[in-house]
This record gives structure tokens, C-alpha cells and sequence, in this order.
């Protein structure tokens, strides 16, 4: 399922995909407004559709059954869908409090808001990088919240684009599962943040939320940078 991000139809994004037996456009079933996304098959596939206004009593007096599976399908991942709307949502709201209660944007306070960061977000911890400002091709892991207000200080030097591959190769052996988000302001990525747990696979939800409070979190950074600037 993708949706256009432009008036102009040039950029699509992807927002779901989907397998054998899932549902999509459930919404039809009880209004027929537009829809803002599209359909695409990867592969050869057929579908079962049901036209709303003229089919779902017939639907439901004909196969009563397969209708009701389908309603509990409906309802189950509506219940999903809200449930993980609630969590970005939350997310959002507990990240900007701590941001409105910063008193001064300074390294302590950063460090206090990526430990708040990875409590709202569940996960074991977090990495806070910099790119060098000296190096081109160099990184800086300036805070790990297994260190609690520890500054790291630990420069990586890579050819290319930060990815996992570059910690690992520099004996930063994470293991378990990353998520990496890139902090950028006009399109100049100067930070990252880490996030890494043992046993959970980050969902697209939680990619969405890395996503949505990266701009907050980058802006701060970039305060920060600016302040620093004008004092020296």
C-alpha cells in the first residue's frame, strides 16, 4: 500500500505491506469517500472485494460465516492500529514535555533527554553519535546510556554512508536488533541515534516515532551547536 507525498504525484512511499489473506480498505465498508493511498501487486495475486454498497447484506445473509471472520478480522486490527497510534502519540507527548522542562540546552541536559528518550521508548539503550567536526569521514559516539552521564568520546572513521556494519566493524559488537535514525537539518545529517534491544524487532510503528521526533531532537542539537558557536 503506498500513498503520493506530493501534489505533483512524483514521490510515492510505501506505508504497508501486505500478504496472503490480509485485509486493505476495510474503511469502504461503511463510506465511500476517496482513498488517499494505492494498491500494488509485487506478484501475480486475486483478490476478493466487496462492493459496499451493493453487495455487504447479501455478503453477510450468503456466507454468514466468512463474514463473521472477516467483521473480528476488522475489529481485531482496528483495535491494533489505535493501540499503536495511542503509543506514537504518547511517544511524542512525553518527548516534548521533556524538551518544554529543559532549562538550558547544554551535553548535560542532551544526555538527560536521550536517557528520558529511551524510557519512553522501551528499549534497553541507546547511542548518541556525532559527526566529527574535523574528519569528513569520521563519527564521534559522544553518549551510550549504558553509561549514564558518561561522555564517550569514541571517533569511528568509515568510507561511505554510517550504517550498522561500521560499529561492528570497529569492534562495537552490538548483536540483537538496531534501529537507526538519522537527525538531519536541511538535509545534512549530523547526528544518529542508536537504538538496540536483545530480543525485540523494531515494528514500522516504532520506525514511524524515530521518525516524527527526530526533527524535535535534531533542532535542539542544533541549538546547542549554535550556542556553542556563538560562545567561542
Amino acid at each position: 500500500i503506498e500513498k503520493y507525498t506530493s501534489e505533483e504525484h512524483k514521490d510515492l512511499k510505501d506505508l504497508a505491506f501486505l500478504s496472503s489473506g490480509d485485509t486493505f480498505w476495510e474503511g469502504s465498508l461503511s463510506n465511500d469517500h476517496p482513498k488517499e493511498s494505492r494498491a500494488r501487486a509485487l506478484e501475480d495475486s486475486e483478490l476478493l472485494f466487496i462492493n459496499a454498497q451493493r453487495d455487504i447484506t447479501n455478503c453477510m445473509r450468503d456466507y454468514p460465516k466468512e463474514s463473521l471472520l472477516l467483521l473480528n478480522e476488522i475489529i481485531a486490527f482496528t483495535n491494533k492500529r489505535l493501540l499503536i497510534s495511542n503509543r506514537e502519540i504518547t511517544v511524542n507527548f512525553e518527548l516534548q514535555k521533556t524538551i518544554s522542562l529543559l532549562e538550558k540546552i547544554d551535553m548535560k541536559n542532551i544526555f538527560f533527554l536521550i536517557d528520558r528518550l529511551k524510557s519512553i521508548f522501551a528499549c534497553e539503550y541507546i547511542l548518541y553519535i556525532e559527526k566529527s567536526q574535523f574528519l569528513s569521514d569520521a563519527i564521534v559516539i559522544r553518549y551510550d546510556t549504558r553509561s549514564p552521564w558518561k561522555s564517550q568520546d569514541i571517533a569511528i572513521r568509515f568510507p561511505d554512508d554510517f550504517t550498522q556494519d561500521v560499529l561492528e566493524k570497529n569492534g562495537i559488537n552490538l548483536g540483537g536488533y538496531t534501529l537507526i535514525q538519522k537527525l538531519s537539518l536541511w538535509k545534512d545529517n549530523m547526528w544518529y541515534l542508536v537504538f538496540w534491544d536483545m530480543e525485540k524487532v523494531f515494528t514500522d510503528s516504532e520506525r514511524r516515532i524515530t521518525q516524527s521526533i527526530s526533527n524535535s531532537i535534531a533542532w535542539i542539537l542544533h541549538q546547542m551547536k549554535v550556542s556553542k558557536e556563538e560562545r567561542d
